[in-house]
């Protein structure tokens, strides 16, 4: 324990006096065990980590894939014959999910609602933690509404009263009575605090009406491909007996926890592989460093070797710094990870899938620290191995400055160096990519003011006939022409679908349109959907119900005709508003006054005449092309106005204006409750996954040039350190300073020119897996490619700088006195 204590102390005093290699030694394994920890522990609980439900590889969604080989919902009528037709699931589900107002509770919240079949639980295959569920009732439209509740809404709203039969919540204007909580952990749809049964509503017969998402569990003993196979028959079944009419090309079965993944799959695979690389980047420099040190101090192997230290003693005292260093670096890479793990959550985008998952990953911590403790054992044991069998003597007779390891570990470390350069530049290069993608995305004209509004969205119940209908047009009338009263308010308007947002209805349909001068009065049906198909008479579009001063508010330019009017009340004849994208797919040279029946989206069958054009809006994503869009009034079809977002545009307070518009609704309705939101925040939000790659992969790419750079800078240094005697000589016998600062240069250039070269090939072929993660931009992107380089290239002659610098200033005389 003395010898153990006695390299302990010697070891902490080596590392002291080399405290700048100290630092950057450190600095290197807690950045790289750091950011590994934390990347990783973000890729096993999204990714690799199973589902918490019982046997999670049987739970599937069941998409119906449309003519564009889109997934969507499915109708009831399908979803029937599923149920019917198939023989590898145990059970199906219908679901969705919707944010509604409830009151009951502690105050009046909007809240998301998931309306759920019997089956959905035990299909999840979870249960209440107080209560039950409504797995196995017997429901049916009519029945007394129960509820269950998330646990956090329990304990929230509910004040985590155990006596369930005394709560009851009003959810849209519908007493509901709680029969259950459910665990805490248990979140899909993702978000819902409260679950419905679906049976309380009605059966649409309506094969076109696709409202309803599928969940299914397999049987024991079935596969994901027997049963995507037998799903793949029954819709060709389908489509032969109901024809093209029902919008199913196809049916798709896909495990949930990829289904919740999604696009992300991608982009956490390219981050973890760019931390990967960091990571050897960082292993790279500390191997260089301490190859350089292990040459250096070759004269004190010797001297401690005749002063008769054997080789396990000189063994026990460079493995001890180097375990001391990897020590100190795991204990600060525990730290780093725990703050990069808060870090990167910070930055979560919001609609990262599993996050509540996501945990630091202490097995991954454990390897990674174990890792640089093995490493510093080897390393430890390399300058013993090196000086075995060497020529005491000699060792002896060199001076310090005077050994370089020779030929062969010059290359090696060059080797480093280039390999170094060659894996930063691909990470460059990938920052690049998206930084490239992401100017081109905020470029994108969305077709609507983003700047300077004040939203807030509203949640009432669903109108049930059409004189709860008026009465909600009149609410929705009243309430805008207060809230345009507001001091600093200009312009004020509503819609059912807000642009980028997540609130609302964004719907969309299949219209008919009435050139033949017959009043389309007969609900859809397959025959008159063929009739006009076949004459060419139908049109697909998005379904937006809009209020008179919406296009003004949101600065939407009026292209063609005229917006709503104060005239067009729910008496008068109903008009629309289309995009420029639908106008140019109307049949004939003037949309203008062409009218046609969207009945198919409110149960209204009044037709609608188009009396004005205005501009594409970007209404669901800025990646997507502009969708062909009908506006309606919400005077008169106000049935989907229910969740209805409102814009406020104007100079003003944010925060006076809310206060006032929300004294405005409680004056109201008491019982409603509202959420703000800045227009801006929405169309950041939209942005946030992109932003989320780009500001983890340009952090690497820093970190990975700032390493590169040390890296350069060490094995410059390093080799000036060797050769200060012969450059001593060089100068004395009349060498050019400016000749020996250019030699050094282009060592540094020779090197990184060839990394940069490796680079290139590496990251031309890598790219490619990027590309699903791009906008408008090649992976293979020149620019991109052309911008890297020097910019590498700059770094590595700056951190050759000083060692070069200080090699033409050296003193001859002083040199060859020190030797």
């Amino acid at each position: 324990m003395r010898g153990l204590v006695h390299d302990v102390k010697v070891a902490y005093r080596q590392l002291l006096k080399n405290g700048l290699t100290t630092v950057a030694s450190l600095a290197t394994l807690a950045l790289g065990i750091g950011a590994s920890t934390a990347i990783f522990s973000v890729v096993e609980g999204v990714l690799l980590r199973p589902l918490s439900y019982p046997q999670p590889e049987q739970i599937v969604r069941v998409w119906r894939v449309n003519q564009s080989g889109n997934h969507g919902p499915s109708s009831d009528p399908n979803y029937q014959d599923w149920i019917e037709w198939s023989s590898h699931f145990q059970a199906m589900a219908q679901y969705r999910a919707g944010t509604s107002s409830v009151s009951g509770g502690k105050e009046p919240v909007r809240t998301r609602v998931a309306t759920v079949a019997a089956d959905f639980f035990p299909i999840m295959g979870v249960e209440a933690a107080l209560g039950r569920t409504f797995a196995g009732e017997s429901l049916s439209t009519g029945s007394a509404p129960v509820a269950v509740v998330s646990e956090g809404f329990w304990r929230r709203m509910l004040e985590g009263n155990r006596d369930l039969s005394s709560l009851k919540l009003n959810i849209s204007n519908t007493a509901y009575s709680i029969i259950g909580v459910m665990p805490s952990e248990f979140n899909f749809p993702r978000g819902s605090e409260i679950w419905v049964p679906r049976e309380l509503y009605p059966v649409n017969n309506s094969r076109t009406s696709h409202n309803w998402y599928v969940i299914a569990r397999l049987k024991d003993g079935s596969s994901l491909s027997q049963a995507q196979a037998e799903m793949k028959a029954i819709a060709r079944r389908q489509v032969a007996r109901y024809g093209d009419d029902i919008w199913l090309t196809d049916i798709d079965v896909v495990p949930l926890q990829e289904e919740l993944v999604g696009d992300y799959r991608t982009r956490l695979w390219v981050l973890l592989g760019a931390v990967g690389i960091l990571l050897l980047v960082g292993c790279f420099n500390i191997v260089n460093i301490l190859l350089a040190q292990s040459s250096a101090r070759r004269r004190e192997l010797a001297v401690r070797s005749a002063l008769g230290a054997g080789g396990w003693k000189l063994a026990c005292q460079f493995v001890t710094e180097t375990m001391l260093l990897s020590l100190a670096g795991a204990a600060l890479g525990v730290i780093a990870a725990q703050w990069g793990l808060q870090f990167l959550l910070s930055l979560e985008p919001g609609d990262l899938p599993r996050l509540e998952e996501i945990q630091l990953s202490l097995p991954v911590l454990a390897f990674a620290s174990g890792l640089s403790l093995l490493i510093g054992l080897l390393l430890g044991l390399l300058p013993v191995v090196q000086f075995r069998g060497a020529n005491l003597a000699s060792a002896l007779q060199q001076g310090s400055r005077s050994y370089s390891g020779g030929p062969g570990r010059a290359r090696a470390r060059g080797a480093l160096v280039v390999t170094q350069v060659a894996v930063t530049l691909i990470l460059l290069v990938g920052a690049g990519l998206l930084l490239r993608s992401f100017q081109q995305l905020i470029s994108v004209e969305p077709g609507f003011d983003s700047e300077g509004g004040l939203v807030l969205h509203l949640s009432r119940a669903f109108p049930g006939d059409e004189e709860e209908s008026r009465r909600l047009a009149q609410s929705n009338t009243q309430l805008l022409q207060r809230l345009k009263q507001i001091p600093g308010v200009e312009e004020v308007g509503g819609t059912t679908g807000l642009p980028l947002s997540n609130f609302g209805s964004f719907a969309d349909g299949l219209f008919l349109i009435d050139n033949e001068g017959v009043t389309l009065r007969e609900p859809y049906s397959r025959e008159l959907v063929r009739r006009f198909q076949e004459a060419g008479n139908t049109g697909y579009g998005e379904y937006r119900v809009a209020s008179d001063g919406y296009f003004k508010a949101m600065s939407i330019p009026l292209m063609r005709g005229r917006l709503f009017q104060p005239s067009d009340g729910p008496d008068a004849p109903h008009v629309a508003v289309i995009s420029q994208s639908l106008a140019r797919s109307l049949p004939g040279d003037d949309p203008l006054g062409q009218r046609i029946q969207f009945g198919n989206m409110d149960g209204t069958l009044n037709l609608l005449t188009v009396v004005g054009v205005v501009g594409d809006v970007r209404d669901r994503s800025l990646e997507m092309e502009p969708r062909p869009t009908v506006y309606l009034n919400q005077r008169q079809r106000p049935r989907r106005t229910a969740a209805f977002s409102i814009l406020l545009d104007g100079e003003f307070d944010h925060a006076s204006v809310a206060a006032q518009a929300r004294a405005i609704i409680r004056d109201l309705d008491p019982s409603l409750p509202v959420q703000f939101e800045r227009l801006e925040a929405i169309f950041s939000s939209s942005l946030s996954g992109r932003r989320f790659s780009l500001i983890l992969l340009g952090i690497f790419a820093a970190s990975a040039l700032l390493l590169a750079a040390v890296g350069i800078f060490g094995m410059m240094a390093f080799t000036v350190n060797e050769r200060l005697k012969e450059i001593g000589i060089r100068m004395a016998l009349g060498a050019d300073p400016k000749r020996v600062h250019l030699r050094f240069v282009r060592q540094a250039a020779m090197l990184t020119g060839t990394g940069i070269v490796c680079g290139a090939l590496a990251a031309l072929g890598l790219s490619q897996v990027m590309q699903g993660m791009l906008h408008q931009v090649s992976a293979r992107d020149p620019l991109t490619f052309a911008a890297a380089a020097p910019v590498i290239l700059l770094v590595s002659l700056l951190a050759c700088y000083l060692p070069a610098r200080r090699a033409i200033r050296v003193d001859p005389l002083e040199t060859l006195r020190e030797e």
